[in-house]
């Protein structure tokens, strides 16, 4: 099945995939013929700095902890599509979004994703940042 692919760095793709994170932000809209279809969520190959990881289990120790299940940071999926979800809508965030967005941005683009199903076996796709197609087998 041909899919668009929204590919994230870790951790906030496995944060998107449990559940937890609902908004992903961006400084662009998403194409408007995205609105309503079901997208790929790839953990890209490119990480947060460890900095970023403290900061967000800072913030977010359950959530965290939850996407870590006792492992290291550097044992979150990478290069692999761990999940898909409808992307529902899309419209500037402010203050009230940090919850759903899990970082303090406003103003930006707020790609809004419903129904959320993670992958119970990550797809291996070696793929850039940002939007791109693949062909895959779910």
């Amino acid at each position: 099945m041909k899919m668009v692919v929204l590919s994230i760095w870790q951790p906030w793709a496995s944060l998107i995939a449990a559940g937890i994170k609902s908004i992903e932000t961006r400084t662009e809209p998403p194409p408007k013929e995205l609105i309503g279809q079901r997208i790929a969520i790839h953990a890209s190959n490119k990480v947060s700095k460890e900095h970023v990881y403290r900061w967000i289990h800072k913030q977010y120790p359950e959530a965290m902890d939850q996407v870590l299940d006792g492992k290291d940071y550097s044992a979150l999926p990478r290069s692999c599509v761990v999940a898909t979800a409808i992307l529902s809508e899309a419209r500037k965030t402010d203050w009230r979004d940090w919850p759903q967005t899990m970082s303090p941005v406003e103003d930006f683009w707020g790609w809004i994703l419903k129904d959320i199903q993670i992958l119970d076996t990550p797809i291996a796709l070696d793929r850039e940042a940002g939007l791109s197609e693949a062909e895959l087998d779910l």
